[in-house]
């Protein structure tokens, strides 16, 4: 039974097809034919083939976007369509894209409202076409509307591989790297603007993002819109490490690192001087921010001491006071190597830090006697 099912919506596809290529289409066939798919489709479902009746929906959808370049076609039988079937983002994506002529617009707005009915966003498998899907709508149609409403309805939607708000920001990208989008720069203001509007809701999502998905430029890019709570979000969720910029969002903002964007740099097997350095400098001056359990083999400890007192001194940046520092520097005693004299920590301004680290000490009085 379902074989039969399956082969008749296979046939009327065939026909509306074979109808399109003709010369001249006839948008009442091609009607009458959606409505028979219509009838077969409804008839799978009654004899429980929801399967089938899916593999149907899938088939029109295929050829949803031939089928409304025609505006005759499109006129008599969208609503039809869009009422009768769960559509696709892809073919949402390609009515934006193909579609020419004053009715793409009231196609792209009934085709939004199908998928936000059906919630194609989380179930849809394609983890790349709703941030197309939003470039499209907002890129290549008059009407941006639909596009924000979309973006609105899968704010909050995800499946296991998606999240609404990180396929929002991926969007603003795709826009302005599209070398094909009639006019990037005002869709990429546009859903900045809708992004602007939704700011307290969007950063703290970003804030769970995962690690590395973003850039400098990307960063930069939400910064020059006034957007600084998502691109401070953002910044956290990268690999760049600036102890002035840790610093300044502290300052500024009251943002402190947390311990995924700390991990990335502290849990390697054996992490780079620079990133110690770096991470070294804002411990002094703001929060110490290296685990217990932190690991090295490279002697750094008291070079980076050294350089960390002195840019902070350049910088007119005053260090914690000794007493705050103490768990910071048991946990460097701990890495000093015995190649490393300690002799460079001895100045006005570290020495007061060493009193509370036994271990410090310690390795002091060995290296003064010799031993």
């Amino acid at each position: 039974m379902s074989t039969r099912f399956l082969s008749d919506m296979q046939q009327i596809k065939g026909e509306i097809l074979k109808n399109l290529a003709a010369p001249e289409h006839d948008p009442f066939r091609i009607n009458s034919l959606l409505n028979q798919f219509i009838t077969v489709r409804n008839s799978a479902v009654d004899a429980g083939n929801y399967r089938v009746a899916d593999q149907g929906a899938l088939m029109l959808a295929g050829i949803a976007p031939t089928m409304f370049k025609c505006e005759e076609v499109a006129g008599l039988s969208g609503k039809l369509y869009f009422d009768y079937f769960e559509t696709t983002m892809r073919a949402v994506f390609n009515i934006a894209s193909d579609v020419k002529g004053d009715h793409k617009d009231a196609l792209v707005s009934m085709g939004v409202d199908n998928l936000i009915k059906s919630d194609a966003f989380r179930i849809d498998s394609d983890s790349n076409i709703a941030t197309g899907l939003i470039r499209n709508l907002l890129g290549r149609c008059t009407d941006k509307a639909p596009a924000l409403k979309f973006c609105e309805s899968i704010l909050y939607q995800a499946n296991p591989s998606k999240s609404g708000a990180r396929t929002i920001i991926e969007a603003v990208f795709d826009i302005t790297s599209s070398n094909s989008l009639p006019d990037k720069d005002a869709a990429a203001r546009d859903l900045l603007a809708w992004i602007g509007s939704k700011e307290e809701l969007i950063a703290p999502m970003v804030a769970k993002f995962p690690m590395r998905i973003t850039s400098k430029e990307r960063v930069d890019a939400f910064r020059e819109a006034g957007l600084h709570s998502v691109a401070n979000a953002l910044y956290f969720r990268s690999d760049m490490l600036d102890a002035k910029e840790l610093m300044r969002l502290n300052k500024t903002y009251g943002l402190k690192p947390d311990e995924s964007y700390i991990s990335q740099f502290t849990e390697k097997p054996n992490p780079e001087i620079k990133h110690l350095r770096e991470l070294l400098k804002y411990s002094i001056a703001v929060e110490n921010v290296f685990p217990a359990e932190f690991q090295t083999r490279q002697p750094w400890v008291v070079g980076g001491l050294v350089d960390a007192f002195k840019k902070l001194r350049e910088a007119g940046i005053q260090p914690k006071p000794p007493a705050e520092c103490q768990p910071l520097f048991a946990i460097l005693s701990k890495h000093v190597k015995p190649s490393e004299s300690v002799e460079p920590l001895m100045t006005k301004m570290i020495s007061p830090y060493l009193e509370g680290s036994l271990e410090l000490r310690g390795k002091m009085f060995t290296q003064a006697l010799g031993v």
